[in-house]
């Protein structure tokens, strides 16, 4: 009985810093702000304007992502229509980055894995500086170009670097 008790207590404690270190509203509000910031800087014509402004809005995803994730029972997605990349519950959900991503790429994919509920999921957008090179993120955060993507392939396990 003790031992259940210390478990529980070890638990509570562990939650309580998670959320104190990691899930603090005033985080998800500096998030907020950073991925509108993003989606702002997308407005940029030129390609290189348009490329940087990528590569800025694919770097949110990072810090939106775990938020998504914990909020959403601990996954990504649990149907293709009802996924991290059709959310558009509110101004910094990336469904609507993605969207805003769309207008200056009019190529961007994203692709949450099939084996719902998900663990992971990829997004690629062309380079319009190094055409046949994709900028690409995932759940991790890590955002890369790679070669050679077609729009709308995802592919489970890819680590964008």
């Amino acid at each position: 009985m003790k031992k259940i008790l210390v478990i529980a207590v070890l638990l509570a404690i562990a939650g309580g810093l998670y959320y104190f270190f990691i899930l603090r509203p005033e985080n998800i509000a500096i998030v907020g702000n950073d991925i509108n910031n993003a989606k702002n800087s997308v407005v940029a014509t030129t390609d290189a304007g348009i490329d940087s402004a990528v590569q800025s809005a694919f770097k949110g995803v990072g810090s939106i992502a775990p938020i998504y994730y914990v909020q959403n029972g601990r996954n990504y997605g649990v149907s293709s229509e009802q996924n991290i990349c059709n959310d558009t519950t509110n101004a910094t959900s990336l469904g609507n980055i993605i969207a805003q991503i769309q207008k200056y790429t009019n190529a961007v994919s994203c692709t949450a894995a099939i084996d719902y509920p998900s663990r992971s999921f990829t997004i690629t957008a062309p380079s319009k500086v190094s055409v046949g090179q994709y900028f690409c993120t995932d759940q991790s955060g890590v955002v890369g170009l790679i070669p050679n993507l077609s729009s709308g392939t995802f592919i489970q396990g890819v680590k964008c670097k």
